[in-house]
């Protein structure tokens, strides 16, 4: 039986989100990170030109196709989260409920306008959110580490847009992508 209190909310959600959590973090997260790592690699040998990794990534291949979608699944995996810490009784932080709020079309911006830097930023963001939420399951030790890689994502997530939106712009470079696209992405960081 569920006891529900305002300070606790409900016990079992409390233990639930430590389980997904650490589940997520342990399981889909570096699924993620290998196989977006994989399809760099893979796009790069390809092409054996360096602008494949951060403008014209061929998202429409197998295996980045495969990435990107996990990868927005993944985001909806998160929703669980919110639900799960709201009904243990958490209060969301403002800058964590727009986050995730806004992931989700970020991301499927990114995906419907074939934006060339999305397999780095499923790389950078699934690694960064292995830390975080192991952290978020109770692995005290994790929190050394976000800092680093929350600024490395959002630092490499802004010089991605900048320089796509730049060679699309000012170049006229064939980068993947549409520039309201690369506006909406930009904005958004």
């Amino acid at each position: 039986r569920m006891m529900v209190t305002r300070k606790q909310g409900f016990v079992a959600a409390q233990r639930l989100s430590r389980i997904n959590n650490l589940v997520y973090a342990c399981t889909l997260c570096p699924l993620l990170c290998a196989l977006s790592a994989h399809a760099l690699v893979e796009q790069y040998m390809v092409s054996e030109n360096v602008d494949v990794i951060w403008c014209r990534n061929e998202l429409h291949s197998s295996n980045a196709a495969i990435v990107v979608h996990l990868f927005y699944y993944s985001k909806m995996w998160e929703f669980l989260d919110l639900i799960l810490v709201s009904l243990s009784g958490g209060e969301l932080s403002y800058q964590f409920k727009v986050h995730h709020w806004t992931t989700l079309s970020v991301v499927w911006v990114s995906m419907q306008g074939n934006m060339g830097n999305l397999l780095i930023t499923c790389f950078v963001n699934s690694f960064h959110h292995i830390f975080m939420y192991l952290y978020f399951g109770g692995v005290s030790s994790a929190k050394n580490i976000l800092l680093f890689t929350g600024t490395a994502q959002l630092v490499l997530g802004i010089l991605c847009s900048i320089a796509s939106l730049y060679s699309r712009v000012l170049t006229n470079s064939p980068c993947n992508g549409t520039i309201p696209s690369e506006c909406y992405i930009s904005f958004m960081y």
